[in-house]
């Protein structure tokens, strides 16, 4: 089951990069009235609360618990670049960059603990009751998952996904290699290799694994001592 759900969403990272490309082009085209969208549209009572500012009302929030140093945020309906100081809360669609010798510490109550180091980038992708879904282009960040929540990760070609339990992921230099630890509970990981078949796999407790982007292959290894992660 947990293969399917990696292939599922590795199919889901490509449709949403389809459409984020879609998306792009028409704001480019089209100038949305403020508040949502066109009134053309607008009639119609199921679109009658969408906003592009909120994300839908049944999706998480998390509350930003502590930060060093600088932590931009990006919205939602930002374009690249137009980075703003950190909110106290943290919503489905934006992206948080961590700043040299700078930290950042935010949770979806009960549900999830999120620690990113210096120079890291996350994207909350999506952040549904149960199922929340993180993109890591970069940095350091250890994911802390509780109860039955599953929480999967993008980082370059890799797709990892924990339940209940904790994870590492650390990029080396250059973005192009990425290591996961299996900190305290098996890490369900998938990606294309460089035939475009789709790998999976179950990375054990105590464990890490090597990807190299370039390559598209794996190395796994037992972990001999397990650090405390710094933030």
């Amino acid at each position: 089951m947990r293969n399917l759900t990696i292939g599922l969403l590795l199919f889901i990272f490509s449709l949403l990069g389809a459409a984020y490309l879609t998306v792009s082009l028409y704001l480019k085209t089209e100038k949305l009235p403020v508040g949502g969208l066109p009134a053309v549209l607008s009639d119609s009572s199921p679109s009658a609360d969408f906003s592009w500012d909120q994300a839908p009302s049944a999706t998480l929030r998390a509350s930003v618990i502590k930060f060093l140093g600088r932590v931009d945020w990006q919205s939602r309906t930002a374009t690249m670049g137009a980075l703003q100081p950190l909110p106290e809360i943290l919503q489905q669609g934006e992206t948080v960059y961590v700043g040299d010798k700078s930290h950042l510490v935010f949770e979806f109550s009960q549900i999830a603990t999120i620690s990113a180091s210096q120079r890291t980038q996350i994207e909350l992708v999506e952040t549904w009751p149960g199922n929340l879904v993180f993109n890591q282009p970069s940095g350091q960040v250890q994911y802390q998952a509780g109860g039955r929540t599953a929480l999967s990760v993008k980082s370059r070609h890799l797709l990892t996904q924990i339940e209940g339990g904790t994870m590492q992921i650390i990029y080396g230099p250059g973005n192009n290699q990425v290591t996961v630890l299996a900190v305290s509970a098996p890490v369900t990981y998938g990606y294309n290799n460089s035939s475009y078949t789709t790998v999976t796999g179950v990375l054990p407790k105590g464990y890490r694994l090597i990807f190299s982007d370039l390559t598209r292959r794996i190395y796994v290894q037992r972990i001999q001592k397990m650090g405390t992660f710094v933030t």
